[in-house]
């Protein structure tokens, strides 16, 4: 809180500066700029703006409720993730970009040799027709094999991405939505067959309920979707540790139209539908709550790009551990 003497001294000195620059900071025609989410824009802030600001709210880097992020150093201690994504036909085709991308000195933390550099860190786009839930030989599928991602449809088809390549120190997304369970199923039979335990497994991908708020085609009814998610949640908590089982993404939704309000509105609120449904089957939710990835729309506006990210963590935080009783901190940020 400011002292007495402090706050007037800076209210002096702002309407010093409104009446200087009053006829470079008016605003033509009556009309208050505002951004995306329709917050009006001042000409100018001071720290009369934050005076009425609990401390207790935004924390220290690192600390519930996570506003200022998960890590005490933030990007000092763990530099930019940047997962390019990409895939191309066949699985020999995608691996190829891969080692193009290696070449020009593709990183998953931007600026930072992982230790693990030796290795890919797949970001697996699947084609139109595997998205969908079609192989590559289904009549639906003709002219659409290889679209806008690898063409998945055996193991097989897998084993010429990941042929000799050793499972256990591989990161894959695999960008897929209708057929997540099937694709989990097969990656772990492929690793199974190579020999590997699942439980070694490190994979992330998105969620069924994703593509139906962004486009007009869908495989499945929400209510059927949320079940086979909240199975493939139980799966994956059970035997495959080292997995992100959903992600909770606000990008396309933006892309759509959505403000950055709605974009945390909608994404926490589609994470509380599929928690509490993970609740009533027994699950753990620091288990369940602690396996979720994010995927965030950001925009050119940096200020309100930052505060959005701030007031996501820090409603996260306080869901998990208000409205489940979340006790681990990995379930809290």
């Amino acid at each position: 809180m400011l002292e007495k003497e402090a706050r007037a001294h800076i209210e002096r000195l702002k309407n010093i500066w409104e009446k200087e620059c009053h006829e470079k900071i008016r605003i033509e025609n009556d009309q208050t700029p505002t951004n995306a989410s329709g917050i009006e824009l001042k000409p100018v802030y001071s720290p009369l703006d934050i005076e009425g600001m609990a401390f207790k709210n935004i924390g220290f880097p690192g600390v519930y409720p996570f506003t200022r992020g998960a890590a005490p150093l933030g990007y000092r201690e763990l530099p930019w993730m940047m997962r390019t994504g990409f895939g191309y036909g066949t699985g020999k085709d995608t691996k190829e970009r891969w080692e193009y991308l290696k070449k020009l000195g593709m990183r998953l933390h931007v600026g930072r040799e992982d230790s693990e550099s030796g290795y890919p860190k797949f970001n697996i786009l699947t084609d139109l027709p595997h998205q969908r839930g079609y192989d590559a030989d289904d009549i639906e599928a003709r002219g659409r094999v290889g679209d806008c991602g690898l063409s998945v449809s055996t193991i097989g088809d897998l084993d010429l991405l990941f042929g000799e390549l050793p499972l256990d120190k591989l990161n894959v997304t695999f960008i897929t939505f209708d057929p997540t369970l099937t694709l989990t199923a097969m990656y772990a039979v492929y690793a199974q067959q190579r020999g590997y335990n699942i439980s070694q497994l490190k994979m992330q991908t998105p969620h069924i309920l994703y593509g139906q708020w962004n486009w007009d085609t869908i495989s499945f009814p929400p209510e059927n979707a949320l079940k086979m998610m909240v199975e493939n949640i139980n799966f994956r908590v059970k035997n495959m540790p080292l997995t992100l089982h959903t992600s909770i993404s606000g990008y396309n939704m933006v892309q759509c139209g959505a403000t950055p309000v709605q974009e945390v509105a909608f994404t926490i609120a589609v994470a509380m539908a599929i928690m509490d449904e993970c609740c009533k089957v027994g699950l753990d939710p620091n288990e369940v709550a602690s396996r979720f990835w994010y995927h965030a729309h950001l925009g050119m506006d940096i200020f309100e790009e930052v505060s959005k990210i701030r007031a996501w963590r820090s409603l996260w935080a306080k869901t998990m551990k208000e409205r489940y009783g979340c006790t681990d901190p990995r379930a809290e940020i």
